[in-house]
């Protein structure tokens, strides 16, 4: 599952209490797709984790180590240029957007105070990391301009929106939906009722700030599982449903409950609310923080997939060396049919080493007595050798 707008507003929040007043210590690129931030606060040294990998994109506090590159990929020496020692200002979420910004009061090159920010875009394959000048004294025209982007978008990659160097930064488009969580509630039930389609399936289509399983979760709990139409709500099917998005609003607002599911210890969903869909086939559980839930829940996700990697890196290699084996035994199976002939090829180069004298060179065979059978045999012979050489010959074969 991918992140939702609503539960990373709610890491955003956590982060915000967790990392107040830190100051970045030091910063590590890992790999192409991670960011590490090691920041010291006043009671500890949280290390903060910024990860644009399509299927594990997120930002969290963890305590994974990882092994860093002996030589630091240039992006990552950008950041350390324009962000050690930077002190956090604050950690911003925009409603129905999956993107966190993290403001650093800095100190550029000249010694002048300025304010950078990281822009977390956690949005699935499009996910990527921005450093924004947000506010340069000395440069005004600078301010709101991109420094950088961990993947460069052009104008060849999308024509709606780029991010280069010396860019000003803009926000993603955003599709024409109402917000599950902060529109006007008869609005939002007006739109959703108004698509033939499946409750939950609707509220997808009608809504966005929330992913599909909130929209899963509030369709089972107001129908019960039925799969009924939005178009064809009773009046108190309606009712059902206004009062789940109802609870769902107040548990947003109240901070919600970080939940991961699994099934047979595989996990496959998160949210910031308990679910009640999947009923009890499958094992629910409850972390103390955001930053605890998505550390453990793409922990075991990575887990599996590398081990899914590795079955199939192990399955290719008992298959290439299955075809290599059938290969050889083909070969070998030749090969046999072939040494079956070297009983007749001893036989030809005993012949010819017995009757040299009677060859005449540069012959292209010789008809001789098989003194084992008494019978003629007629010998082809290779008219570039000499008559002890076309037996050498046979003898080798």
């Amino acid at each position: 599952m991918a992140l939702d707008a609503a539960t990373l507003a709610l890491c955003g929040r956590e982060l915000s209490r967790a990392l107040e007043g830190a100051r970045i210590d030091k910063i590590f690129e890992p790999t192409r797709d991670e960011i590490v931030l090691n920041m010291r606060t006043r009671t500890g040294a949280p290390r903060l984790l910024l990860c644009a990998r399509s299927g594990s994109a997120r930002a969290c506090l963890t305590r994974e180590t990882f092994e860093n590159p002996a030589v630091p990929p240039s992006f990552c020496m950008l950041l350390r240029k324009h962000f050690t020692g930077g002190r956090l200002l604050r950690v911003r979420s925009l409603p129905d957007e999956r993107i966190l910004f993290f403001d650093f009061a800095c100190t550029n090159e000249m010694g002048d105070s300025v304010e950078n920010t990281l822009a977390a875009e956690l949005m699935g394959r499009y996910s990527n990391i921005v450093l924004i000048q947000t506010r340069c004294p000395s440069k005004p025209e600078a301010e709101g301009k991109i420094l950088d982007a961990l993947k460069r978008v052009d104008f060849e990659d999308s024509e709606v929106r780029q991010l280069l160097p010396g860019l000003v930064y803009t926000l993603p488009p955003r599709p024409a939906r109402r917000s599950f969580l902060f529109d006007d509630l008869d609005a939002l039930l007006a739109a959703v009722c108004g698509r033939d389609l499946p409750l939950s399936d609707a509220l997808m289509k009608a809504t966005g700030g929330v992913g599909p399983v909130v929209c899963r979760e509030a369709a089972w709990r107001a129908l019960q599982g039925r799969d009924t139409p939005a178009s064809a709500l009773t009046g108190e099917e309606r009712g059902a449903a206004r009062r789940v998005i109802e609870e769902i609003r107040a548990q947003y607002t109240r901070g919600g409950t970080p939940t991961a599911v699994a099934r047979d210890g595989r996990p496959i969903e998160f949210s910031f609310l308990p679910l009640t869909q999947y009923g009890g086939g499958c094992a629910q559980t409850q972390y103390e923080s955001y930053s605890a839930l998505l550390e453990g829940y793409y922990a075991e996700k990575d887990r599996q997939e590398r081990l899914r990697q590795k079955g199939r890196e192990l399955a290719r290699t008992v298959r290439s060396l299955h075809e290599r084996a059938v290969r050889k035994a083909a070969a070998r199976r030749a090969e046999y049919a072939e040494s079956e002939k070297a009983e007749h090829l001893r036989v030809y180069g005993e012949l010819l080493s017995a009757n040299l004298w009677a060859i005449e060179r540069g012959a292209r065979s010789v008809t001789l007595e098989n003194y084992y059978d008494g019978k003629p045999v007629e010998i082809p012979l290779d008219v570039r050798l000499t008559p002890s050489a076309n037996a050498q010959k046979y003898f080798k074969e």
